[in-house]
């Protein structure tokens, strides 16, 4: 089996293709960070020990001073601009806490109104809600600079490269022994089938882990360097887009959720496309079809999202657990069997179920030869 596995993962990666692919990428990737940290002196951003807490208004009466407006920023010296970043972090901070304690004290009228019948969906949501909300600490002084550089490439680009080398290196894995009819030799062995489908899987699924762990560092180790230990520790709602979020995950163990959520996106999607060249007898074919699967959801929610009129089964679409930021930006629940399930833990385990059944269609139809 382990002769098989290499020979599968040599064919794949003796594709120039991906080569060139990959090079792309890492040069768009390049870019994007020179231009990162030709914007930001992410020193400047670093804030001071003594402040490195949650916010309070103590902090806030005592440190933030208004400085005059009409300045060029870039024409400041480097201590100005520290205060200038400081400030502008205490004062996001202090309305980040305005913003929570509004929002636990709706939740809070919201729970006692809905009290007189606990057994309803709405209470227990409500209250779910309020209890997840509750355990949050306070906001932290906090430059999310440089941060949101690592957390942000995923939902923004890093999918979609990851999932073009999954195209390139996957979509003709199956299709090609087809065009080549060394299926039917395969399928004449004894131990053909099984053992030529599963190195095929594992060597897919290796090849998926390689790449997404290669681009992920890729873009990653530079901002581990530059930036201090101060923000990995504390909670991911100090970034942005996560200042609704429920999960009480600090920034650090976040950046490690959202890669395995990524690697579990890119393992299930280099399955999918293993199925469709199972199906396929046209390598064109194999790969338009595996294309749309994940391209089909991004244009329907681009097209819909400005009018809030997404489908709701878009929510449940691979590209999501892909992408992983929208499973964790907000509160949100389904109604099941009157018992409110938060929305990552819903998707995610939707999809773990259906790994097996993408695995066994995979045999199935290369047994049964359901090529069209």
């Amino acid at each position: 089996m382990s002769k098989l596995i290499k020979s599968e993962l040599s064919k794949i990666f003796h594709k120039k293709i991906i080569y060139l692919a990959a090079l792309i990428f890492l040069i768009l990737n390049s870019i994007n960070i020179y231009n990162a940290f030709q914007v930001y002196d992410y020193d400047l951003y670093t804030i001071p020990e003594e402040i490195q807490k949650p916010i309070s208004q103590k902090i806030y009466d005592n440190n933030v001073k208004y400085i005059e407006s009409g300045y060029n920023y870039s024409q400041l010296e480097d201590q100005e601009k520290q205060i200038i970043n400081t400030n502008t972090a205490i004062t996001m901070a202090k309305g980040n806490q305005d913003i929570y304690t509004e929002h636990i004290k709706q939740l809070e009228e919201l729970e006692t109104l809905k009290n007189t019948n606990k057994s309803s969906f709405d209470y227990r949501n409500t209250k779910l809600q309020h209890t997840l909300f509750g355990k949050l600490p306070k906001p932290y002084i906090f430059n999310e600079n440089g941060y949101t550089e690592i957390i942000y490439y995923i939902n923004q680009y890093g999918f979609v490269y990851i999932c073009i080398l999954i195209l390139l290196g996957i979509s003709t894995m199956i299709t090609s022994e087809y065009s080549t009819n060394m299926d039917s030799i395969i399928k004449s062995s004894k131990k053909g089938k099984k053992q030529f489908i599963t190195s095929k899987i594992i060597a897919s699924t290796i090849f998926t882990f390689i790449i997404t762990l290669v681009f992920n560092l890729f873009n990653s180790i530079p901002y581990f360097l530059a930036l201090d230990s101060y923000g990995w520790s504390i909670p991911i709602q100090n970034i942005g887009n996560f200042l609704m979020s429920p999960y009480l995950l600090t920034i650090g163990s976040y950046v490690l959720v959202q890669f395995l959520t990524h690697l579990l996106g890119a393992i299930i999607f280099s399955l999918i496309v293993l199925l469709i060249s199972s199906l396929c007898r046209s390598i064109l074919a194999s790969i338009s079809i595996s294309s749309a699967i994940l391209a089909l959801p991004l244009v329907i929610e681009q097209y819909t999202y400005i009018d809030g009129k997404t489908p709701e089964i878009i929510n449940f679409s691979l590209t999501n657990i892909l992408k992983a930021e929208p499973l964790f930006r907000n509160y949100k629940t389904y109604n099941i069997l009157g018992h409110p399930i938060l929305y990552p833990y819903l998707v995610i385990g939707i999809y773990i179920l259906l790994i097996p059944i993408i695995i066994y269609l995979i045999f199935y139809f290369f047994r049964n030869k359901q090529v069209y």
